[in-house]
């Protein structure tokens, strides 16, 4: 996922002043995941693409059912038109923040297992967007992201039996 920032945003973007690498917030993540049990994990980049990912198997019950999933969770590529040299019109290069892209999925994951360990949320609640299944083509894709493809096909998403509501703002 690729963010590009405002002046506004990046002015008082969070993690700015942190000073974990992306190689320490990577081993925050680990020792995240470990502490909930979860050893099966990797960090991983498609090839061809700019973003790296995380990918980790995860087991729970489901009605008395043990089952693993692949869970896939993007690192978040945040961006911001950094100006080359002083001036107002100053040409501006896109300059991606590791860092703070870093950090960002890690408070991601921690808010989300801060979730599970409150008892919030369930396992299966948390990460059912980000759950990996391997597609006819044998390419994969998480659950997240063939629902929003469905969502875009007002046909299929009304063949499934999806209750599409009328706007009435206005009548």
């Amino acid at each position: 996922m690729k963010i590009v920032l405002t002046k506004e945003q990046y002015d008082r973007r969070p993690f700015k002043s942190s000073n974990r690498t992306k190689a320490l917030t990577k081993g925050d993540i680990m020792g995240l995941l470990e502490d909930k049990g979860v050893t099966d994990m990797a960090f991983m980049k498609d090839p061809g693409e700019e973003g790296e990912f995380l990918v980790f198997k995860v087991s729970f019950t489901i009605q008395g059912v043990k089952r693993t999933f692949s869970i896939r969770l993007d690192v978040p590529r945040i961006y911001y038109m950094k100006p080359i040299r002083v001036g107002r019109n100053a040409p501006k290069q896109e300059t991606y923040l590791e860092k703070e892209s870093w950090r960002c999925l890690y408070w991601h994951l921690r808010n989300k297992l801060l979730a599970l360990e409150y008892g919030a949320e369930e396992w299966i609640q948390l990460f059912a967007a980000e759950v990996l299944f391997k597609l006819t083509d044998d390419s994969q894709a998480t659950v997240g992201e063939a629902l929003s493809n469905l969502f875009m096909d007002e046909e299929k998403f009304t063949r499934l039996g999806a209750l599409m509501l009328e706007d009435k703002r206005g009548k």
